[in-house]
């Protein structure tokens, strides 16, 4: 009986603090699916076309493959025109010549506008921030030179304290984008980002240079903000050791969660063993009780 019972209370420990680390990970301190505007600070309009960063469903589709022009209905966050796309025909008065199915805003107009959350974001300064959004985009190139695409976090000091350029093609990692008109998610992890106070994600876009092509813009949706625990360091290497053999924190977090599993295996092991020898033990009384009765 005692073994039974110290199996049991090992395997319930075991569980408990599986479901304590799971608990201590990621906390999402913000979202935004979009459902309006209110709380955002979108940065202004540019250009008779209304060109900037709107909360709506403009276009119906993206180009190409035909996705929706959010990934949460109704509505995303989005730089275009007044109906959906940098230039709409027919052509403006101010832009004499130009074909009736390549409009554009003002001659000379540069886009450069930034899209801003509200209010101000809080975690515990030691916490390492996460940052995840899903992107869709139709801009004269893919690359990193033109219409260019940074996501960024300013702190209220005025500080920018991360920013990133995405792009389908000439970036890496966390910066890389899918093709044109294709929704896909980046996941931004920020070591320091709540380590000066409250911070602010902002999405900003530039056109660099004289814009004159119709595209569909930029789409933002279901922005999360999370606050993550940072871990413990390891603890010192033991006298003796070789400096050769210290390994990383990756390896360190394996052995750990090795570690861990062992101990539930062996626990597990012991309980089917409890199990086994007081079914064990019960059947030689009752065989014991028969031949002497």
């Amino acid at each position: 009986m005692r073994y039974f019972e110290i199996a049991r209370m090992l395997i319930l420990t075991l569980i408990l603090c599986q479901a304590g680390s799971r608990i201590a990970s990621a906390q999402e301190v913000y979202g935004n699916s979009f459902q309006d505007s209110s709380g955002m600070n979108l940065g202004g309009i540019v250009g008779s076309h209304e060109v900037g960063w709107k909360v709506d469903a403009s276009p119906e589709t993206l180009s190409p493959g035909g996705q929706s022009p959010f990934t949460s209905p109704p509505f995303s966050l989005n730089l275009n025109g007044s109906r959906g796309s940098y230039y709409t025909p027919p052509a403006p008065p101010d832009l004499p010549g130009a074909p009736t199915t390549e409009a554009a805003i003002e001659a000379g107009m540069v886009i450069n506008l930034t899209a801003s959350t509200i209010p101000w974001i809080t975690a515990p300064s030691t916490y390492t921030g996460e940052i995840k959004f899903n992107c869709a985009y139709g801009t004269r190139t893919a690359g990193l030179e033109v219409d260019r695409r940074f996501v960024l976090c300013v702190n209220q000091q005025g500080e920018t304290i991360f920013q990133a350029q995405l792009a389908g093609t000439g970036a890496v990692g966390i910066s890389s984008c899918a093709g044109m008109g294709a929704w896909h998610q980046h996941t931004l992890r920020i070591d320091d980002l709540f380590a000066r106070g409250p911070i602010r994600p902002r999405f900003k876009f530039d056109s660099v240079t004289l814009v004159n092509e119709q595209r569909q813009g930029w789409f933002i949706d279901d922005l999360i903000v999370n606050a993550v625990p940072r871990q413990a360091p390891p603890p010192p290497a033991p006298p003796g050791r070789s400096e050769g053999h210290k390994g990383d924190d990756s390896s360190l977090c394996s052995a750990a969660g090795s570690g861990l599993q062992g101990a539930f295996l062996l626990a597990l092991l012991a309980l089917i063993l409890a199990v086994l020898w007081r079914s064990g033990f019960h059947r030689a009384e009752k065989m014991a009780f028969w031949r002497f009765s």
